[in-house]
């Protein structure tokens, strides 16, 4: 036994050291798995935490991208549950059915001061530019604004909006839009300026296209409240000689490459139409109407016509 008792501290000494050096390893591969799994756990946790402003913010590049520094805190509450921030460089804003959208520059601007999310509503997609003529746009979910340099910016809504479309939008023949929409007209017609002419529409008629050479005419006459009323279709071109033409209520506006745009009131333009329009005999009205012995006359290429005591249009 005495003999034993002396051994055991070295029997046992190269177990304690076996555990210890187990209980080490473990240990470090604890410590160093530590980090590697706080990582992988924390990374889903942030982006779970993230609002839809803060994700599109980054997307855009953050503090580096063209927003810049945050101005404000997200602040949410908004109509329809909605949220927004602000940056030096424009905004970011959300709503369950829109997502969040970037709104910068002169359209933001314009937006603002039609009262933001309560206005238009919500963006429904990022202000886009490098349109004609240096432009920029945003659609938003009651309507677009667009603005250029020439022409500052401007809502396009409604059916105003749904014209201009079918024309070609900033490219068509109207161009940019250069008013606001202007409502209370008479029977409750509105209208819209553009570059390359008007967009007007009353509840008996649907939104039609003025161009500008037809529209210049039709406002010396006194627009919608002159005798040839609002217009009944679209401008049309493409007719003989480079000509173009439209109908109003009271009349129509006919011009060609070699003859101004004139006015041919209903009295006149039926029997011109019986002859042919300007495929006839008469051709292109050339003046506006006039005095003949007592008797209201115009003239075309191709001859005269006067309205007779009676009533009768016949040629002179």
């Amino acid at each position: 036994m005495t003999t034993l008792a002396p051994g055991r501290p070295h029997l046992l000494r190269p177990a304690r050291a076996t555990v210890t050096l187990v209980l080490g390893l473990l240990a470090v591969l604890l410590l160093s798995a530590a980090p590697a799994r706080a990582s992988a756990l924390g990374a889903p946790a942030a982006v779970a935490d993230a609002s839809p402003i803060a994700v599109k913010y980054a997307a855009s590049g953050g503090p580096s991208g063209p927003l810049g520094a945050p101005t404000t805190a997200e602040v949410c509450g908004l109509v329809r549950s909605g949220c927004y921030q602000h940056y030096a460089g424009g905004s970011i804003y959300w709503s369950p059915t829109t997502d969040a959208r970037i709104v910068t520059g002169p359209v933001r601007d314009r937006w603002a001061a039609t009262g933001w999310e309560m206005g238009l509503g919500y963006p429904t997609r990022d202000t886009f530019c490098g349109l004609k003529g240096g432009g920029c746009g945003q659609h938003f979910q009651f309507g677009s604004i667009y603005w250029s340099p020439a022409t500052g910016a401007s809502r396009v809504t409604s059916v105003v909006l749904e014209k201009w479309t079918s024309t070609g939008w900033e490219n068509g023949v109207l161009g940019y839009p250069t008013t606001e929409l202007f409502c209370g007209l008479p029977d409750g017609g509105c209208g819209q300026h553009f570059q390359g002419g008007s967009i007007y529409s009353t509840p008996a008629g649907g939104p039609v296209v003025v161009r500008t050479a037809i529209r210049d005419r039709w406002a010396a006459q006194g627009w919608e409240r002159g005798p040839l009323g609002y217009p009944t279709s679209d401008t049309f071109c493409g007719l003989r000689d480079g000509g173009c033409g439209q109908h109003f209520q009271g009349g129509s506006v006919y011009r060609s490459a070699s003859t101004p745009a004139v006015v041919v009131p209903t009295v006149f333009r039926d029997a011109w139409a019986a002859q042919g329009w300007e495929n006839g005999q008469l051709g292109y009205p050339t003046g506006e109407t006039f005095d003949y012995r007592g008797m209201l006359a115009q003239s075309f290429q191709g001859g005269t016509l006067v309205r007779l005591a009676d009533g009768r249009v016949v040629r002179g």
